[in-house]
């Protein structure tokens, strides 16, 4: 898959109209969306990708039925994933709990399933500050540092 320099949003949803949707709206707001089911092969294809091309922004359902990697691992292998961690993640879900895992889980949002777009949009606007906020702090601190968290 060829990923143009535009904002690319990965999304990790079982459900497949709700992907589908994703899909179109974020392509209607010139998003560029790459999609995956469970969170396993979404990691498989992170992995694939060098740093300049990692997406902006992961839209992560925590509940993935039918098999595969659920939202919850996933996001345990991001943040264990040192060129993976910073990305911000918005978690989609249905889970009345969502806020409290946004939380314990360090995602940069959460949105209720159903969402609208207006919502959906705004929270990936948001997470443009939390992206240029990360790579100020990064570049701010050594490499060396931020692997260890030594001085």
């Amino acid at each position: 898959m060829t990923l143009s320099r535009r904002r690319v949003v990965l999304s990790i949803e079982d459900d497949e109209a709700v992907r589908q949707s994703l899909e179109a709206a974020l392509e209607f707001s010139d998003i560029q969306v790459v999609s995956y089911p469970e969170g396993g092969a979404a990691l498989a294809w992170l992995r694939t990708l060098e740093d300049g091309y990692l997406p902006s922004l992961i839209l992560l359902d925590l509940q993935i039925y039918g098999g595969g990697m659920d939202g919850w691992r996933f996001r345990q292998e991001q943040l264990a994933d040192d060129r993976l961690a910073h990305i911000p993640t918005v978690i989609l879900s249905a889970v009345s709990r969502g806020e409290v895992d946004r939380a314990m889980m360090g995602c940069a949002g959460f949105l209720p399933k159903p969402f609208d777009l207006e919502a959906l949009l705004a929270a990936i606007h948001k997470s443009e500050t939390t992206i240029r906020d990360a790579v100020k702090t990064m570049a701010a601190v050594p490499a060396a540092k931020r692997r260890t968290g030594k001085p």
